[in-house]
């Protein structure tokens, strides 16, 4: 049983992909902090590049993971000629079983829902809404119809190529949008690896202190 309950220690970390360049919100832009500096517009600092492949953080300005503390997010993808970064949580976002049901079918579950809800009226990503890129076609591993410009959760083959730095992510596990092994079971991260058989989708997972 212990060992089943350190299991359960598994929270949400989300993935989003955003717009740098100026002007996608009506007279505002998007401020990041980057290595100690705050660049507005968020198009200004230049290193997302050299971020996508370390464990550095940036912080997007108005962004509280917990409603009072500026979340952390790893830089895992860039895209200068379109200008936009993809930018994996450190801190959990909350604690969601994946899915109601015994289903492991991402478009359908629970945590789908819980994660694009995100971006609601008074969420914890309703000030940057504007800001996300339409990550149609643009994702990879199973499923791979994530579309819109929504957050999201990684895949297993996504998690897979990360760097043992941000595999460990909020925690010592977290949720991937994979089916398990079983129709029950979707993938997750624990123990900073990446793992494909997952856990069942049922479960009410633990909400990890932050």
């Amino acid at each position: 049983m212990k060992k089943r309950k350190a299991l359960l220690s598994i929270v949400l970390t989300i993935v989003m992909a955003i717009s740098t360049f100026t002007g996608f919100v009506p007279g505002a832009c998007l401020k990041v902090q980057a290595e100690g500096t705050t660049y507005s517009p968020a198009s200004e600092y230049n290193d997302y590049g050299t971020l996508n492949s370390n464990g550095t953080t940036v912080q997007i300005e108005g962004v509280r993971y917990d409603g009072t503390n500026v979340a952390d997010w790893y830089v895992i993808g860039y895209d200068s000629a379109g200008q936009t970064v993809t930018l994996l949580s450190k801190q959990s976002f909350g604690s969601q079983a994946f899915n109601s049901s015994p289903s492991n079918s991402y478009e359908n579950s629970t945590i789908k829902g819980f994660v694009e809800g995100l971006i609601g009226d008074g969420k914890q990503l309703a000030g940057i809404k504007d800001a996300l890129a339409n990550i149609s076609g643009k994702v990879t591993g199973t499923p791979d119809t994530i579309s819109g410009s929504v957050p999201y959760l990684l895949s297993y083959a996504e998690a897979n190529d990360l760097n043992a730095t941000k595999k460990s992510g909020a925690a010592d596990s977290w949720w991937l949008r994979s089916p398990g092994i079983y129709d029950s079971f979707a993938a997750c991260v624990y123990g900073g690896i990446a793992v494909e058989y997952g856990f069942i989708v049922i479960v009410c997972l633990l909400f990890v202190p932050l």
